[in-house]
């Protein structure tokens, strides 16, 4: 898990614009196609689910990349 964090910490910082977009994309995306799925008989279950998974995976994704951006930060002022 520490590599893919690492390695995911710096495509953020590399590429911020884009990831950025992608982020938006799917936060404006995402909430349209559950309103369209809840429309359906099938959909109504899932709603729920997947809006709790995507909740925990936007809070879970920010915390990580925070404490991997605090740590390098306290070890470049050798605090750590």
């Amino acid at each position: 898990m520490p590599v893919y964090t690492n390695k995911l910490t710096k495509i953020i910082q590399k590429k911020t614009w884009v990831s950025l977009g992608i982020g938006l994309l799917a936060f404006f995306v995402t909430p349209i196609v559950l309103i369209l799925l809840t429309i359906t008989i099938i959909g109504i279950p899932f709603f729920g689910g997947i809006f709790e998974f995507i909740i925990s995976a936007v809070g879970l994704g920010a915390i990580l990349i925070v404490k991997k951006t605090f740590y390098s930060e306290l070890r470049l002022k050798k605090l750590i």
